[in-house]
């Protein structure tokens, strides 16, 4: 089964954006539209790295952050938000390994993802 990256984002236009910079850069990419699906998508032992919004329909950021590190504490979590500083911390607080501020420039996405393969 191929490794991918779930790329959890309710905004489908930020979605398709970061799907097509990563795909651009040789990644597979599952995308999810909510917390649940990305919960899922996130467990399956297929996917090597979760990036995010915290911001989503269904199960929030910061509980699905939390529920991502009971089962899998050494996927690494990155998370692309415009969320508040109290939600920025949270996050961090519940596990992510990674705030990144929307709006994202795609090639410091990029380079951090690559960054995070490498050292697995």
């Amino acid at each position: 089964m191929e490794k991918y990256i779930a790329l959890i984002e309710d905004d489908k236009d930020v979605a398709e954006f970061l799907s097509q910079k990563m795909e651009g850069a040789g990644l597979a990419v599952r995308l999810c539209y909510n917390g649940e699906d990305g919960l899922q998508t996130a467990l399956s032992e297929s996917c090597y790295l979760v990036t995010m919004d915290l911001i989503i329909p269904g199960l929030m950021g910061v509980d699905l952050i939390k529920k991502v590190r009971e089962k899998r504490p050494d996927l690494p979590i990155v998370v692309i938000s415009g969320a508040g500083p109290t939600e920025i911390s949270d996050a961090i607080n519940a596990g992510a390994n990674l705030i990144i501020e929307k709006p994202v420039d795609d090639k410091e996405l990029l380079k951090h993802l690559f960054d995070f393969m490498e050292s697995d």
